[in-house]
Parts: structure tokens; C-alpha cells; sequence
């Protein structure tokens, strides 16, 4: 299903975190529009959580939106991803709306305004 969402945008990123040659995060994104850039999924191996690799991979998405001319980022989340949520509130990412998703979970839209940080 993520492929095929992505095969349908043209500008694409995929950041990888490794340590000692394992894969212990990512994140996935692609270009909303001219100015939005959207991160669709990130992922850290539970036990390298405290590490701040979700913090490296968010600096470096916001970096490369930045340096290709993007002004903002948006995310999505459900309202169960509390840690999410709170680490995307902590990064200033604001709470722009909400939707019923397919699962009649609740979805979070947060956006945030790159070069504002």
C-alpha cells in the first residue's frame, strides 16, 4: 500500500538510520504540493528508542524539504500514537485538524512551518 502511494508523487524521500550496519530507522515522505512536503511513516527499532534517532531522521527530513524549497511539513497521525504525538508537539508541529479515518480511528493533522523551528 505505501508503495503505490508513493508511485503517485513525483519528489519522494526515503531517510535511513543504521548503527553498526543495522537498519534502526527510517522515514518516508513525499511533496503534498509545491510547498508541502508530507512525512507518511517513521519507524525506530524499539530498543534504540532512546537514542534520538527519530529526532536525527526529523532534522534531516526538515533540512532536505528546506534545501528544495518546501515551507512545510505535514503528518498524519491516530490518536493512539501518543508518543508520536507528543514528539511531533515537542518538534513544533502544530494541530492543524482531524479526520475519521477508514478504521473509524481518529486521525491527527499536524503541520509545521520549516525555518520557524
Amino acid at each position: 500500500k505505501l508503495v503505490r502511494e508513493l508511485e503517485n508523487h513525483k519528489a519522494k524521500l526515503l531517510l535511513k538510520a543504521y548503527i553498526e550496519r543495522n537498519l534502526v530507522g527510517f522515514q518516508v515522505g513525499y511533496a503534498q504540493s509545491s510547498q508541502v512536503f508530507f512525512s507518511i511513516l517513521t519507524g525506530v527499532v524499539s530498543e534504540y528508542k532512546s537514542l534520538g534517532i527519530a529526532s536525527d531522521l526529523n532534522i534531516n527530513f526538515e533540512k532536505w524539504c528546506i534545501e528544495h524549497g518546501y515551507k512545510k511539513v505535514q503528518t498524519r497521525l491516530y490518536q493512539k500514537q501518543r508518543e508520536l504525538l507528543i514528539f511531533s508537539l515537542k518538534k513544533s508541529f502544530e494541530i492543524i485538524g482531524t479526520e475519521i479515518g477508514k478504521s473509524a480511528d481518529i486521525q491527527i493533522i499536524l503541520e509545521k512551518s520549516l525555518g520557524n523551528s
